[in-house]
């Protein structure tokens, strides 16, 4: 949560939350945790349709991406996922 904006950062852990609502235009969001708390992950469609079965399936999952900062809320925006 400390990460520079547009810094590239690496986070795995336990898939809590998948949401792929139909107003978000295809994007994929999740929610992981591991032992230092909790991380908003978004995806995009391109790399949502090529990590499509871990991102569906996996109940744990590696995620590598930029960090987008907006104030207070942090996002991982995925560019790899495994």
């Amino acid at each position: 949560m400390q990460a520079r904006d547009r810094s590239w950062l690496e986070a795995a852990g336990l898939v809590l939350v998948r949401q792929r609502p139909g107003s978000a235009r295809g994007f994929m969001f999740l929610t992981m945790e591991d032992e230092t708390g909790a991380a908003n992950i978004v995806v995009w469609v391109k790399i949502f349709e090529k990590f499509r079965r871990a991102l569906l399936s996996s109940a744990m999952l590696g995620v590598r991406g930029r960090i987008q900062r907006e104030g207070e809320v942090v996002h991982l925006v995925a560019h790899t996922c495994r």
